[in-house]
């Protein structure tokens, strides 16, 4: 029930955000940037370290350059990274082996430092700027109208918001006071992070590889050793779940690291269970969502700290143009990127998935074709590192996945194909709708368009 709240009653605030991390930091650093006074609350007294986000993609370095914050991390320890490293194995045979390829030739980075330190200097710079920063309160009430904002802290204190911005991660609870649709993904993957010394792993280099049971990454950590990511089955996980940390090291003595088999770990394996939620918009009238409060996807593809900062860029210089921001038409990009960050997620899902022995042999045909291929080699890493976000056509996954001739795939493009199908496409197979509902629009819109046609 909404509480019609009296001028006297409540404090105006030009802009209230609401969580005070990676998301809600950035934003209210890059509005103070634009001359702005935002107030950004967080439910945290201090930061909690915590297995999160430890990896910035290209796309994500150039969004942090722009914000100023690329150096004070670099300053901090984060370690650059310029190249990506694969293990495979032979399907017949098993015998591991790897290879090395550059991001780009242009050399843009890629970033890896520890989530608190992250914090810790967003938190810095955000404060360093004239920044407030009010901790301890969270939203207790959220109703969201056409001009303004009411809002009812945790601490009593009621603030009429001319815009309002949610980034309180995944469980959003201002995400749900609005009402917004909310759309569930089921993913029965988990992560498995955790720090491992002995490792030959270079400090400027990602390396993947796929194991018997799902993925591997490794990248060096600003802590000292090197940073491993197993993810698997949900399923595998309960079958070890009395020795989650001899499993993890048994996969890495097995993989194609050097160094696996006399590897040691530094604490303990924390499991991530994956999420995968979106929202349908991630506005509503003066009110916005970014960050993993309007999207989660699964973290095989790396993208969420880097599509997070590329929307915090957009909304807040739309804010610092417009009076009256302009929300809808910055959606319908947010939803491009979305899409994007859930399409590699899902290719990487497919490609990496354990299964028969004549889909073996297709992904080693596939990783062998990216690694004698540079063309689609730079290709590949420019879709997963977001650096092009380019939809890609049904007809291109094949060819991604080495399945289609280059000549052929080039014959279906001077065809534009890709003009035609994409928009059905990405609408039936990335819709967070899902299938049925999509089609049931599609074709209520079709009969509604017919109907307009006849009068």
């Amino acid at each position: 029930m909404q509480t019609d709240l009296r001028a006297e009653d409540r404090r105006e605030e030009r802009i209230l955000i609401s969580g005070g991390g990676v998301t809600g930091l950035a934003l209210g650093l890059r509005l103070r940037q634009l001359g702005f006074d935002p107030l950004v609350i967080e439910k945290n007294s201090k930061i909690i370290p915590q297995i999160k986000g430890e990896f910035f993609q290209p796309q994500g370095v150039e969004c942090l350059k722009q914000l100023g914050l690329f150096e004070p991390l670099l300053k901090k320890g984060a370690l650059p990274i310029r190249s990506v490293s694969h293990g495979y194995a032979h399907p017949l045979t098993g015998k591991r082996r790897r290879f090395r390829s550059p991001f780009s030739s242009a050399g843009p980075l890629g970033l890896s430092i520890v989530h608190e330190d992250i914090l810790e200097v967003f938190r810095e710079q955000y404060l360093k700027s004239g920044g407030r920063l009010l901790e301890g309160v969270f939203v207790k009430e959220l109703h969201v109208h056409s001009e303004y904002s009411d809002v009812t802290l945790s601490n009593g204190e009621r603030i009429k918001a001319g815009l309002f911005a949610g980034a309180e991660g995944r469980s959003s609870a201002t995400r749900k006071m609005a009402e917004l649709e909310t759309h569930v993904n089921p993913c029965h993957r988990v992560m498995l992070a955790g720090l491992v010394e002995g490792l030959s792993v270079t400090k400027d280099d990602f390396y993947t590889e796929e194991t018997a049971d799902g993925v591997l990454y490794a990248f060096w950590s600003n802590h000292g050793a090197v940073r491993v990511y197993l993810c698997v089955s949900s399923d595998k996980l309960k079958e070890h779940h009395n020795e989650i940390n001899a499993y993890a090291m048994r996969t890495i003595a097995q993989s194609a690291i050097k160094g696996g088999k006399s590897a040691r770990l530094r604490g303990r394996f924390a499991p991530m269970f994956v999420g995968d939620t979106s929202v349908e918009s991630n506005f509503k009238h003066r009110a916005f969502w970014l960050g993993d409060a309007a999207l989660t996807v699964d973290p095989l593809c790396g993208h969420g700290m880097s599509v997070a900062l590329n929307d915090v860029l957009r909304y807040a210089d739309e804010i610092g143009k417009n009076q009256n921001p302009d929300f809808k038409s910055l959606c319908t990009r947010w939803s491009h990127d979305a899409r994007h960050a859930r399409f590699v997620g899902h290719w990487i899902s497919v490609l990496f998935s354990s299964g028969s022995s004549l889909n073996r042999w297709m992904k080693w045909n596939a990783i062998r074709k990216y690694e004698n291929d540079p063309k689609l080699r730079q290709r590949l890493i420019e879709i997963f590192t977001g650096l092009n976000k380019d939809r890609v056509g049904l007809y291109e996954i094949p060819y991604l996945l080495g399945w289609l001739p280059t000549f052929l795939r080039n014959e279906l493009e001077v065809l534009k194909l890709n003009q035609k199908v994409l928009p059905l496409q990405n609408d039936l197979l990335l819709s967070p709708q899902g299938l049925g509902k999509t089609l049931k629009q599609k074709f209520l819109a079709g009969i509604r368009t017919s109907l307009v046609g006849a009068n």
